[in-house]
C-alpha cells in the first residue's frame, strides 16, 4: 500500500507541475485575438522531444483584425501552430505573442528566429519552444 500511495504521490505531483495551463488572462483594455495552438499534452513535457528542424525567421503582424505571421524571406503568409497555452491578444493597438507564463514573446513587426518545429499535415508550422531552441526575437523600431 506504501508504494501504491508513493506512486500516486509522484503521478499527482507531475501532472500538478507539468500539466499544460491555458492561456493567461487578459490585461485591462485588451482583446484576445485567434491564435492557432497544439492540443494539450502530459508527455512529453513541453519542450522535450521537439523536432531538429529550424522554421524560417517569421515576421509577426496585425492583419484583417488578427494576429499573423509572415516568412521573412519571401513575405509569404503562413500557418503556424503554437504550443498548447500561447495567445495572442490586442493592447494598445498593437497585436502580442504571449507566453504561457503572461510574456510577451513579440509584437506586431517584431521578427521571430531560432524556432523549432516541423509541418502537420495540412500543412500548418508546428512551433516547439526548448532550451535547445530558445526563440530570438529582434524588435522593431
Amino acid at each position: 500500500i506504501g508504494a501504491i500511495i508513493a506512486t500516486l504521490a509522484i503521478v499527482g505531483a507531475y501532472v500538478a507541475i507539468a500539466a499544460p495551463k491555458g492561456p493567461v488572462p487578459l490585461p485591462p483594455g485588451a482583446t484576445r485575438l485567434d491564435l492557432r495552438t497544439q492540443p494539450s499534452r502530459l508527455w512529453p513535457p513541453p519542450g522535450l522531444g521537439c523536432p531538429a528542424a529550424l522554421v524560417l525567421p517569421l515576421r509577426v503582424e496585425l492583419a484583417e483584425g488578427t494576429i499573423a505571421f509572415f516568412v521573412v524571406d519571401d513575405g509569404a503568409r503562413v500557418s503556424v501552430s503554437w504550443p498548447a497555452g500561447f495567445s495572442a491578444r490586442l493592447l494598445d493597438g498593437r497585436a502580442e505573442l504571449v507566453t504561457p507564463g503572461g510574456g510577451v514573446l513579440a509584437r506586431d513587426g517584431d521578427v521571430i528566429s531560432n524556432l523549432a518545429g516541423s509541418a502537420a499535415d495540412n500543412g500548418d508550422i508546428l512551433v516547439c519552444i526548448s532550451s535547445v531552441y530558445p526563440p530570438e526575437v529582434t524588435h522593431s523600431p
